[in-house]
């Protein structure tokens, strides 16, 4: 995990404030992305093996 993954993993864990705004954020930058259905997520999750 790179430093700044850990790091905000570290301090969603400890800031419950700093984690929705960066969840906020998060979605707030990603809503113009296409989705995925239901089913698609589900394949690519078993064809990853995370299923």
């Amino acid at each position: 995990m790179s430093d700044l993954k850990n790091y905000i993993s570290q301090r969603k864990k400890r800031d419950p404030a700093f984690a929705l705004g960066y969840d906020l954020a998060t979605v707030a930058e990603r809503r113009d992305e296409e989705t995925v259905s239901h089913e698609e997520l589900i394949k690519s999750l078993k064809a990853d093996g995370k299923l």
